[in-house]
């Protein structure tokens, strides 16, 4: 119910998807300067290829804020994080 009426935690949640570690280095620098910003603000980081994607989506509903990056092959992005954008754009 909380969620049904638009419930936001003081959290924002950065989800990234990696080859050669560069998108989590990046993601994990945003993460370090959102947390510097001291407002106190929640930030969690997840690797969407290596988290439970059941836990991804409910911490991204208690967020006021996400944040997503992706390793690109072939111009896009890659699959799991198409992925979490289907189940995200479904609920």
């Amino acid at each position: 119910m909380q969620w049904a009426q638009d419930f936001q935690q003081d959290q924002i949640t950065l989800l990234y998807e990696t080859m050669w570690n560069g998108t989590r280095t990046m993601a994990e620098e945003i993460a370090k300067g959102l947390k510097l910003g001291g407002n106190g603000t929640d930030v969690k980081i997840f690797n969407i290829a290596k988290s439970d994607k059941n836990d991804i989506i409910t911490e991204i509903f208690k967020s006021k804020a996400i944040g997503v990056g992706s390793s690109t092959i072939n111009r896009g992005i890659l699959t799991s994080v198409a992925g979490i954008f289907e189940e995200i754009k479904g609920l």
